[in-house]
């Protein structure tokens, strides 16, 4: 968790994320959320509201094709 220096973290926002990361991020006690189409305001908005989704499993990214879109 070197990325994150340090620091007191429960809970990051992300527009994509890989099982590996997901699961570490997991098991310290983070929490991945899900970005959805906005502001980063509008993101925290939601987070605080408790409307904005939790990452899953079968929503990572499983490697990237030729064409660097995510392989589910």
């Amino acid at each position: 968790m070197t990325a994150l220096a340090g620091r007191a973290v429960d809970a990051i926002i992300v527009g994509g994320i890989g099982a590996g990361a997901l699961n570490k991020l997991n098991a310290k006690g983070i929490m991945a959320y899900r970005a959805v189409e906005g502001t980063v305001n509008e993101n925290l908005a939601l987070i605080k509201s408790g409307l904005l989704p939790l990452f899953t499993l079968d929503q990572t990214c499983a490697g990237h094709g030729s064409g660097e879109e995510c392989n589910h």
